[in-house]
């Protein structure tokens, strides 16, 4: 009888028709790489946007940042510790392909380390959009309501998910260690239960969350352009969910085949959704970020814009010395004397993104007063401040007369 030797010994009896291979199999460790290089460096250059924004124009950091700042650590905690594991290919292999040998100890920390920082990192991304859109539309009832139970139940929900995760795939004083049989064993068939639980969290979570600002845009009396794009800037957070909602399939399929018809495969089946959560968690940060940095990106353009067009009228239509003297002169005076005063307020900020300047001779109530068009369009970027950074001054919590001015600014939006 040969002597049982584990690295040439599988994980799992290959099926009919199949061969064990140790060395070249089939992996679909890439997708899960593919989704940590592709969205993982553009969360981070934005999370890092967002902190200038907040330390250079608002001056300070809200409770809605520092859960973002906090999610980001959480997910780069979550695709660090799944990259260390999909480098050699092995995590993404069939069961008949991997050797006994590499179930380590290490090995199922690291896989139960993976879920956990997901449920970390999601609950806080969420946590944070919820924080940012309390913000935004407390003054209205029906999004305060929403709000305040979409952070209980994600709060709460996720704790609950977390601690059953944390029980059931880490070993207990009788099962013999990381890798008893007995632990493995029970293991194998308790986590792909909790894993499609939580993909169904996730996914009603995303939904509800992204619904708060959808159905509160939608409720405002704008043209359809302006609605739209307002909405664009959460646009991203759809694209979280769909993500969120196809990795349930895999979780689904895994627990069939491990469950019902009683042929684990969980390193090959679970590939997918790992790709998919990843995609998730980094796109729900992201869509955190783009309503904070996207005045940052708007002054960058119409400074590039200004500059730009200034040199092109300035080459194909010179100026004479006296001329252009007395034009910048009339223009410089205008725009001391004629800038635009942005009052107190925060959904009517995310409405200016859009809508830019007023109509001629139009007044508003505490939102951008301007007595002529002209004003801001004549004026060079360098002689008037960007309107839209300035929304980053008195988006904080307190500021004075913010919550009341919000609902006149609504008013005025409407009748807009």
């Amino acid at each position: 009888m040969d002597e049982f030797d584990p690295n040439t010994t599988p994980i799992g009896i290959p099926p009919p028709g199949y061969v064990s291979n140790f060395t070249g199999a089939a992996s679909q460790a890439w997708m899960p790489r593919v989704a940590i290089y592709t969205t993982l460096p553009v969360m981070a250059i934005l999370v890092l946007l967002r902190i200038y924004c907040c330390h250079r124009l608002r001056r300070r950091f809200g409770l809605d940042d520092c859960l973002c700042i906090t999610a980001s650590i959480a997910s780069a905690g979550f695709c660090g510790t799944m990259l260390a594991e999909l480098l050699d290919d092995l995590y993404g292999r069939h069961y008949w392909d991997i050797p006994l040998s590499a179930v380590t100890e290490s090995f199922m920390q690291a896989t139960c380390a993976i879920t956990a920082a997901y449920c970390w990192a999601a609950a806080l991304t969420k946590l944070s959009l919820c924080v940012f859109f309390y913000r935004l539309f407390s003054p209205s009832t029906p999004s305060r309501i929403m709000i305040r139970v979409g952070i209980c139940f994600i709060t709460v929900s996720y704790i609950v998910a977390f601690t059953v995760w944390v029980v059931y795939s880490s070993p207990g004083q009788n099962d013999g260690g990381w890798t008893g049989l007995q632990f493995l064993s029970s293991t194998l068939g308790t986590t792909p239960r909790i894993s499609v639980s939580l993909g169904v969290l996730g996914t009603f979570t995303d939904f509800y969350v992204i619904a708060i600002p959808l159905t509160a845009v939608s409720g405002l009396k704008l043209s359809r352009g302006k609605k739209v794009g307002v909405m664009a800037l959460f646009a991203t957070g759809l694209l979280a969910c769909s993500f969120s909602a196809a990795g349930i399939a895999p979780r689904v399929k895994n627990w069939y085949i491990t469950t019902v018809q009683n042929a684990p495969d969980p390193l090959w089946a679970t590939a997918p959704a790992y790709a998919l959560a990843v995609a998730e968690i980094n796109l729900g940060i992201i869509c955190a970020c783009v309503p904070v940095v996207f005045p940052l990106f708007k002054s960058i353009a119409q400074k590039t814009g200004s500059g730009s067009s200034f040199w092109r009228q300035y080459i194909l239509k010179p100026l004479t010395p006296s001329k252009f003297l007395t034009t910048t002169g009339t223009n410089a005076s205008a725009t001391n004397h004629e800038l635009p005063k942005v009052a107190s307020g925060r959904l009517n900020t995310l409405l200016s993104f859009i809508r830019g300047s007023q109509k001629t001779g139009e007044t508003s109530r505490g939102n951008i007063t301007v007595e002529r068009t002209t004003d801001i369009e004549m004026a060079p970027y360098s002689e008037l401040r960007s309107v839209d950074v300035d929304y980053h001054a008195y988006l904080t919590n307190g500021h004075q007369g913010s919550e009341r001015n919000l609902i006149g600014n609504t008013v005025s939006a409407q009748r807009g």
